[in-house]
């Protein structure tokens, strides 16, 4: 973390440091975030490090607005293989409200580029600049060279060598320099290939946005034309049958009426006026009927046309859908092209992330190996503490036995010194010769029980020597081992020196690309809560616009029922006012007839003055007078009646125009209460998917997190548990290994000690064996040479005493054998129990090897099973975006349909409204034709 901190300030030094130069012209740089807030900053770096684009002065004159300076300089970037890292979005806002803290990371990486861009031109430059001096080098040396073989004859010898030497290493050094430049291009030509699949991953992806945002509009219209499709047939459906009903019902009402005009001709033959007035009726009636004929006819050929239309649209709509289908074979194509490409970058991250994996498994093992040799160089340097104590030990044991035979053999010397002596003495006293035969046989049992002891020192020598041999010769083997684990250790150690220098390597090449990653997923993460969190705050933009569309609708109803009641009021006025009009109609007609008849009356009253006129003969002038009168008249009554009618029109207009309102209003108000419980319900279902997307996200949460923490509880007891287990097992095997050996030493000690307590027996017996064929022979002699009683009797009871002698030592020799054997069995149940317990031993080993395998494949399956929720997480969040857009799409395209709906039904009802008044206003004018004509 310290060296990403570092490599943070080094940058910001580096950005504040390449700008100095414009001085106050670009905004003091200060973090990664709101620094760049003016956009000034990007232009300034863009210009700096590619200097030959553009002059930044000109274009920061030019460039006002933060959104075009980011947009010049990231566009300028591209071109020289920079992509950009930063939405340019973001900088359409006002530069008050912007705050890039969210940007941060993104920001810093693009700089980033700029950074490693400027270092690599550097270095480039510099590799190009001792190019060029290794050239001139070159060139120096060859025209001194070719100067130097123009020089004198004598050192013509010399100076070839000379040359020779030189055109060596500079080949050498040309040959370094090209693959030099090799290097440099491989490397450029790897960061631009690097550069350009970026790129097309951006163009991949944005031709993806463009093929969805295509393939959704095509999927739209196609929605569309299908519930035109739809509508229209059911409105086709609808006239049809309203046709057939109208045509039906018209039908049987002819022919009702025909039954009945049948019915008054048979009774009414008699009157000949009312036959032909029902015979007109009839003819009128005939016409009305073909002219209905011609209607039905008129409005099939309309039906077909439509009819013709839909199989247009239709053909028109599989063409769509062809184009659909072929826009969604590309978006797959390049989605897959897509994915193959975002799968060859997880490898390569994955192979990565393996690799160190790898590396530090290796470590920890090398280390594992060098911590046990480190543990086996400890044991076997006290083994050799041990076996050189056990050699000064056995030393001094030899030492003391020397020291203990140059005892014995003093005393030896000593006594046979003092026998010698007393076989002086006892020849000077005359003994006998049985007293000196006797002594004689003490002196060869005091030999022999030397010579025994000088036996079993023997053997213990050889013992004592045979187990130095034993020891010296593993502590040579010991000591070659202990010499080639050092040897392998150097070794090892080498190794480790190199792998750990690789994987520091390594170790900082991940920790920077996961260090990357792991910014770059946060800033996703970010990212995407700040897109949770608008689209909540959309959400609940939307949920408070629904509420205020609630209210506002919930006022219009009110103003509409308002309006309503008003026009229930008015409509009553109407028809008050319709009685009214009615009554003047009425009355209307009445003035007519007057009017008519005083018409008549005065034609009547011109036709007699006329002929007044024409018999009296009067002048001129009274005639003029009459007739103008007359004509006055008749101008003021034709005045009145059409007042009278256009008053009539006037009333029957505001009669049609209200009830049309009335109409209007309801089905307005009808539409309304439609679109409001529509609004509630869509708004109640985004509420309800909303909470469940929020509660399935908050669950598969928590899920996750305590299926984590109860894996690694888990995990943490059963590792604790094995390793306290192991523990409790190997000091439970090493006390009872312990135990074992002081048994088996101290039983093979008893052994030891027994053996030499029955050879001691055996000898003992002998020689009682002995002496008793001794006495035996003495008293053979004394018999024989009959001596006297008492020295019989003194003979017999040493006998006695002799044989009682013999019979305890075979009893103790007996008990001795007894205890033997048990030693004996006691030793070999002592080896079993060791062979078992070193069986239980190796046993355990394996059990522990078995559990540690376990456990490596246990954290295997953990990190498999982190992996495995990482990715359900995020493609359950990439559903759950998914579900949001598609549920925000036909949010919008119902709501578009809605409109669409309400508009064509409006538009529908308008020319419903228009053909009802034409046919009205057609009817009117019947009508008054009708009354012009009566």
């Amino acid at each position: 973390m310290t060296s990403i901190k570092k490599d943070k300030e080094n940058l910001l030094k580096w950005c504040q440091n390449i700008i100095k130069p414009l001085g106050d012209k670009v905004s003091e740089i200060q973090d990664f975030a709101n620094s760049w807030k003016d956009g000034s900053g990007f232009l300034a770096i863009v210009s700096l490090v590619f200097p030959d684009t553009f002059d930044y002065k000109e274009k920061l004159d030019t460039l006002t607005t933060p959104f075009d300076r980011v947009s010049y300089a990231f566009s300028v970037a591209e071109e020289k293989g920079i992509g950009s890292l930063v939405e340019q979005e973001l900088f359409k806002q006002e530069n008050e409200s912007l705050n890039l803290e969210n940007e941060k990371l993104s920001i810093e990486t693009y700089l980033s580029c700029f950074y490693h861009y400027h270092i690599k031109k550097i270095e480039n430059d510099k590799i190009d600049l001792k190019l060029k001096e290794l050239l001139s080098n070159i060139d120096q040396i060859s025209t001194s060279s070719s100067l130097d073989t123009t020089g004198a004859e004598d050192d013509s010898s010399a100076t070839t060598g000379i040359n020779s030497s030189n055109g060596w290493s500079m080949d050498k050094e040309i040959e370094k320099i090209e693959s030099f430049k090799n290097k440099i291009k491989s490397i450029n030509e790897s960061n631009k290939s690097v550069e350009l699949k970026r790129n097309q991953s951006a163009q991949t992806k944005q031709k993806l946005v463009d093929l969805e945002s295509i393939i959704s509009n095509i999927q739209k219209e196609l929605i569309e034309n299908e519930n035109i499709s739809k509508k229209f047939k059911e409105e086709i459906e609808q006239k049809e049958l309203d046709l057939k009903n109208k045509i039906e019902k018209e039908k049987e009402e002819y022919e009702r009426h025909i039954i009945e005009l049948q019915k008054k001709i048979s009774n009414l033959q008699s009157n000949s006026k009312e036959r032909e007035e029902l015979k007109l009726k009839l003819d009128l009636e005939k016409k009305a009927k073909e002219e209905l004929l011609k209607k039905k006819q008129q409005y099939e050929n309309d039906i077909a046309q439509l009819k013709s239309k839909l199989q247009q649209e239709q053909i028109e709509k599989e063409k769509l859908e062809q184009e659909n289908n072929k826009m969604i074979q590309e978006k797959s194509i390049i989605e897959t092209k897509h994915r193959e490409d975002m799968k060859k970058l997880r490898e390569e991250l994955y192979n990565a992330n393996l690799k160190n994996d790898i590396l530090q498994m290796e470590l920890n093992s090398e280390i594992t190996l060098k911590d046990d040799l480190i543990k086996n160089k400890k044991e076997i340097s006290d083994r050799v503490v041990d076996i050189q104590k056990n050699i000064d030990s056995e030393l001094k044991e030899k030492a003391e036995i020397q020291k203990a035979k140059d005892k014995i053999s003093a005393s030896l010397k000593k006594s046979l010194l003092e026998l010698e002596e007393e076989t002086k003495i006892y020849n000077l006293k005359d003994k006998t010769k049985k007293e000196m035969e006797r002594e004689k046989e003490k002196l060869a049992q005091l030999k022999q029980e030397k010579h025994l002891e000088k036996i079993s020192v023997e053997k213990e020598k050889r013992i004592v020597e045979n187990d130095l041999n034993e020891k010296r010769d593993s502590y040579d083997a010991e000591l070659g081992k202990v010499r080639e684990i050092k040897f392998n250790i150097r070794d090892i150690q080498q190794k480790i020196d190199s792998t750990e220098y690789d994987i520091e390597d390594e170790k900082e090449r991940t920790t920077k690309l996961v260090a990357y990653f792991e910014e770059k997923a946060k800033v996703g993460q970010d990212r995407l809560n700040q897109k949770h969190s608008n689209i909540l705050k959309k959400l609940e933009e939307s949920k408070q616009q629904i509420k205020k569309k609630h209210l506002d609708t919930s006022d219009q109803l009110f103003k509409e029922i308002e309006k309503k009641k008003s026009l229930d009021k008015d409509k009553i006025d109407i028809q008050s006012k319709d009685k009214d009009l009615l009554e003047q109609y009425q009355k209307e007609r009445k003035e007519r007839r007057e009017t008519e008849k005083v018409k008549r009356g005065l034609d009547d009253q011109l036709n007699q003055a006329k002929q007044f006129l024409a018999l009296e003969g009067k002048g001129r002038s009274s005639r003029e007078k009459v007739k103008s009168k007359l004509e006055m008249d008749t101008k003021e009554m034709k005045s009145n009646l059409s007042d009278t009618h256009l008053k009539k029109q006037s009333a029957l207009d505001k009669k049609e125009s209200l009830i049309s309102d009335a109409i209007n209003s309801e089905k307005k108000l009808s539409q309304s209460k439609h679109r409001v419980d529509t609004s509630i319900e869509s708004r109640n279902n985004l509420k309800q998917e909303n909470l469940d997307l929020d509660k399935d996200i908050v669950k598969l949460v928590q899920e996750k997190e305590a299926i984590k923490t109860d894996q690694e509880i888990k995990m943490m007891n059963n590792v604790e548990q094995l390793q306290k287990e192991l523990k409790t097992q190997r000091n439970q095997l090493e006390q009872s290994k312990l135990e074992l050996e002081n048994a088996s030493f101290k039983a093979q000690q008893d052994l030891l000690e027994k053996q030499q307590a029955i050879e001691n027996m055996d000898n003992i017996k002998i020689e009682h064996e002995k002496n008793l064929k001794k006495l035996n022979d003495q008293l053979e002699q004394l018999d024989k040479e009959e001596m006297d009683h008492l020295k019989q009797k003194k003979i017999k009871e040493e006998i006695k005493s002799l044989r009682a002698q013999i019979d305890q030592d075979d009893q103790d020799k007996q008990e001795y054998s007894n205890q033997l054997i048990v030693l004996n069995q006691d030793v070999k149940r002592l080896e079993m129990e060791l062979i078992s317990e070193s069986s239980e031993s190796s046993l355990y080993s394996r059990q522990v090897e078995i559990l540690q395998k376990r456990l490596v494949e246990a954290e295997d399956e953990m990190h498999q099973y982190k992996l495995d929720i990482e990715k359900q997480q995020n493609e359950q969040s990439h559903l759950a975006q998914k579900e949001k857009r598609r549920l925000e799409k036909e949010k919008s395209r119902q709501e578009k349909e809605i409109r669409e709906e309400l508009e064509k039904e409006h538009q529908r009802k308008l020319s419903q409204l228009e053909l009802k008044f034409n046919r009205q206003k057609l009817e009117l004018d019947e009508d008054e034709l009708e009354l012009e004509k009566k």
